[in-house]
């Protein structure tokens, strides 16, 4: 729903929290469960394009792609 505006940069968008805490609740299950991760990820994914400039959501993403091995690592 477009209930407000383009924020700015460090804005949040009013639906931000509640992502983030369906990711946690979410988070529950065991990470091997690749199919949790896989719609937590597109979850995260569907919730950056409505709010870009969402560091939390950002960073979990990150954190997600990391469980399944997908992220870039410098090791």
């Amino acid at each position: 729903m477009e209930l407000d505006g383009k924020p700015e940069k460090g804005e949040r968008k009013l639906a931000d929290d509640l992502i983030i805490l369906i990711d946690e609740l979410m988070e529950a299950r065991p990470l091997s469960d690749h199919q949790a991760v896989i719609y937590r990820i597109g979850l995260m994914e569907f919730a950056l394009e409505r709010s870009p400039y969402n560091f939390d959501i950002q960073l979990r993403l990150l954190k997600l792609y990391d469980a399944l091995h997908l992220s870039p690592s410098f090791n």
